[in-house]
């Protein structure tokens, strides 16, 4: 299931494929098709966003760190 994203991700967003073109390709609908990028972009979208999060946290525990240096 994961390879069939991975190829419709590169079909859609990098060779920059129609909607309609890839649902006759794929042999599905129109709306299967729209749901499957639907779910890619939510994939990618969590993904950039737990990085975000990540970062966010690591730095307020550096700023934190170094608040704790300066004190001593």
């Amino acid at each position: 299931a994961d390879d069939f994203l991975l190829e419709l991700f590169e079909d859609y967003f990098v060779k920059e494929y129609k909607i309609t073109e890839l649902s006759k390709q794929k042999d599905l609908t129109y709306w299967q098709t729209r749901f499957k990028l639907k779910k890619i972009k939510n994939k990618i979208k969590e993904h950039y966003e737990a990085r975000r999060h990540n970062r966010k946290n690591n730095n307020n525990y550096r700023d934190k760190m170094d608040m704790e240096e300066d004190k001593s």
